[in-house]
């Protein structure tokens, strides 16, 4: 169980292409988000994915944005079969 609270910042309507985050097979997190996250980068992962599911549908931007513990991380989907989960400064 996460210490925080994970929040998932509301997007911005930019009308670009959507992405459906519902057919994600594969989850990808860099060295910094796991090393930055710790034992908790799994559970993170997971959870980014299902709440983003839960707001969006399969209708979401390509990049979604992140808090936790006071920390921002970035999901992006790659054509929507892969996901990264990253630190804005490995971008």
């Amino acid at each position: 169980m996460l210490k925080e609270k994970l929040i998932l910042i509301p997007e911005e309507e930019s009308g670009c292409k959507k992405y459906d985050f519902t057919s994600v097979q594969s989850i990808q997190p860099t060295y910094g988000f796991s090393n930055t996250f710790g034992e908790e980068y799994t559970e993170l992962s997971i959870l980014a994915i299902k709440m983003i599911i839960e707001r969006y549908g399969n209708s979401a931007e390509y990049l979604q944005i992140f808090k936790y513990n006071g920390i921002e991380f970035w999901v992006i989907n790659d054509e929507n079969t892969m996901v990264t989960l990253l630190l804005p400064s490995e971008y």
